[in-house]
């Protein structure tokens, strides 16, 4: 099943195993306000119904153009995204995790924005829903994100399918992958826009890639640190200098995501994968602290669900990243909160 005609957007879904969340998130795309779409599905050999939920969907909606990508064996997250996009006929594809679902303007809010300018993505923000579909955290959204270098992730964006395929080449499949290929497109792209609107719906997943015990392998984490970090480090040279503030941000952002996506793993592995990590750290920014010289007027937050909140300015991040006590009691609490089951509960 194939289309031959052109879309602003095409709707990737790389579907694994979400039988029980699929119809919601094929509904959602039936369900958008702007019409000019298209969705690519693929299954990476699910094990589960997926296949049949999907085809009984689309066989029910003639109207909704799709293409179905068939694949011999499970490609993993990452090239099964790029298959994806390689079968694309939308000028601008937006990554649906099959277990998640777009809002119902989503499309609406991009098509808007690019029909102001020709920008190469559009970056918008993500309510967190659990598995029930009860929202666990809902953003904040003051004044939207100014450069393309805040995001880090496929999900709740748009990119200009051309420049995405250019730029995430033959991907291996790897942890934190969706980061990786988010890096590699904005150092591809040119002018994009942050949009203060919620256009996705994340469910919380305790079985995904990021967090199951595979993680706990030694070392694991802090490797896929050390492949991003050269990553990032490669795209210093020739950055504007209104980005290079946050690209650096951007550093920090990514070795909070890797310290805090041991989740799953003992207390003593928190702190040893901690200590890997800022030993690596090291080695690529000797004495970054003072290198990175960071300096924000407005306040950013960790939360943990909406449970516990920590405010900070990020002029004033190195008391944390500068002092292994402070580091471990952060570990602790977060390690605690944890156990006693503050994450992933509605809001009231």
């Amino acid at each position: 099943m194939e289309n031959n005609r052109e879309f602003l957007f095409t709707i990737a879904i790389v579907s694994y195993n979400h039988s029980k969340y699929l119809l919601r998130n094929l509904s959602a795309c039936k369900e958008q306000t702007f019409e000019d779409y298209e969705i690519v599905f693929l299954d990476n050999c699910s094990t589960d119904n997926s296949v049949e939920i999907a085809s009984d969907f689309f066989r029910q909606n003639p109207n909704i153009p799709v293409t179905i990508v068939d694949v011999e064996k499970n490609l993993g997250a990452g090239p099964g995204r790029v298959a994806a996009a390689h079968s694309s006929n939308g000028k601008y594809i937006i990554f649906v995790d099959s277990d998640d679902f777009l809002e119902p303007d989503a499309l609406f809010n991009y098509a808007e924005s690019i029909n102001e300018t020709d920008y190469d993505a559009v970056y918008a923000y993500k309510k967190e829903v659990d598995e029930n579909y009860n929202i666990v955290l809902r953003p904040t959204i003051k004044n939207p994100h100014s450069s393309k270098w805040m995001n880090i992730t496929l999900q709740g964006a748009c990119f200009k399918t051309e420049i995405f395929r250019r730029a995430s080449g033959n991907i291996d499949n790897m942890f934190f992958e969706d980061l990786y290929l988010s890096l590699l497109f904005s150092k591809a792209s040119g002018p994009a826009v942050w949009i203060d609107k919620v256009t996705y719906n994340y469910r919380i997943n305790h079985t995904s890639r990021s967090s199951v015990s595979v993680m706990g392998v030694p070392g694991r984490i802090p490797a896929a640190f050390v492949e991003l970090i050269e990553l990032l480090v490669g795209f210093e040279s020739g950055l504007a200098d209104e980005d290079m503030m946050i690209y650096r941000y951007t550093l920090l952002r990514v070795y909070y995501s890797c310290i805090f996506n041991c989740r799953t793993l003992s207390l003593r592995a928190k702190f040893e994968h901690y200590r890997m990590l800022n030993h690596s750290f090291n080695e690529f920014y000797p004495g970054y602290l003072k290198r990175m010289e960071l300096s924000f007027d407005q306040h950013y937050h960790l939360s943990f669900k909406n449970k516990i909140r920590l405010s900070f300015k990020l002029e004033k991040i190195d008391s944390v990243l500068g002092r292994h006590p402070a580091m471990y009691c952060l570990l602790i609490a977060y390690h605690t909160a944890d156990k006693i089951g503050l994450y992933n509960k509605p809001l009231r």
